[in-house]
């Protein structure tokens, strides 16, 4: 995708949505954020500059110039304007299928659409949300600003062409794509809750995030439900 040619609308302002959005504008892409309260889409602002400065001064200077992210509280304008849709919002099955019943427009055009899900499964929500064959699920790491790691999964009905057109994007904004099946939990979250049963309270996410940062997928299709260690081999550099 050309970042001068498209624009990406983010659902979702939690710690996910505002640092998916920090890395698409640090690549050049114009960004649509949107909340359902208006009064805290403008309260995440003070958030947006703080990881765009930590940012800049710890990953580098941004990738390409002219990236933008817009306060959006109105979501008809990312039906009507967003060539990517990705939702971030609450881990519930039905808030996301409504949400994406909501972008008609978006739908007849072809959007890309992506879901943020730590677990539930790309195919029910493509198909609940009348979007399986443009669906495709990018979890990315906890925390997002400093793990590299998306893990990208295809619904029954996802076209092969639209899981790696999604790849491509989340490697343009310098994250490592990691194909995984659509069944489950992550290896990633099954990795923390592990971890967390261990160390009790502990919010580390059980992965070093400068040996991830050294991950190389290389195309590598693995399960989603995995034991922590296959998950480790999988996305550590050797």
């Amino acid at each position: 995708m050309n970042p001068n040619e498209t624009t990406i609308g983010i659902c979702g302002i939690g710690q996910m949505g505002a640092s998916s959005a920090v890395a698409f504008r640090r690549a050049g892409y114009r960004v649509l954020l949107w909340a359902r309260d208006a009064a805290k889409l403008r309260a995440v602002e003070a958030e947006l500059a703080r990881q765009s400065s930590w940012s800049d001064e710890h990953i580098g200077p941004a990738k390409r110039t002219g990236g933008e992210i817009i306060l959006e509280p109105q979501l008809s304008r990312l039906d009507a304007e967003a060539d990517v849709v990705l939702d971030c919002i609450l881990e519930v099955m039905d808030f996301k299928t409504t949400l994406f019943r909501r972008f008609d427009r978006a739908k007849t055009r072809g959007a890309l659409f992506l879901s943020a899900t730590s677990g539930l499964s790309i195919t029910e929500m493509g198909r609940d949300g009348a979007c399986e064959a443009l669906l495709v699920g990018a979890h990315f790491w906890n925390p997002p600003h400093l793990i590299p790691v998306v893990e990208m999964i295809a619904g029954e009905r996802t076209p092969p062409d639209r899981l790696e057109s999604a790849c491509r994007l989340m490697e343009d904004i310098d994250k490592i794509p990691v194909r995984c099946k659509d069944l489950p939990r992550l290896p990633g979250t099954q990795c923390r809750s592990r971890r967390h049963a261990r160390d009790g309270d502990d919010p580390g996410v059980g992965l070093r995030p400068l040996r991830i940062a050294r991950a190389r997928a290389n195309g590598e299709h693995g399960p989603r439900r995995t034991g922590c260690r296959r998950a480790r081999a999988k996305v550590s550099a050797a």
